[in-house]
């Protein structure tokens, strides 16, 4: 899609490293804005929502190491 954004949020410094990492490959992961940002401990605020970009595509990126996701519940 034209003019389409991307918004990795990262559950750490690991997260961001490896994203990092990947984006200068160029082949596995497309440019894009990095934070760090837990979703499994915190929940997207409308006001987060908000200061995204139209045409954004949001990744979250997280581990698999807890049973605990009531935050990714909708």
């Amino acid at each position: 899609m034209k003019n389409n954004r991307y918004q990795y949020f990262v559950e750490g410094e690991c997260e961001r490293k490896l994203i990092t990492t990947l984006k200068e490959q160029k082949t596995w992961v497309v440019s894009g804005k990095i934070e760090v940002f837990n979703v499994k401990l915190e929940r997207i605020t409308e006001l987060r929502l908000r200061q995204i970009s139209d045409n954004t595509t949001v990744i979250l990126i997280f581990d698999t190491d807890t049973i605990d996701t009531e935050n990714l519940r909708y």
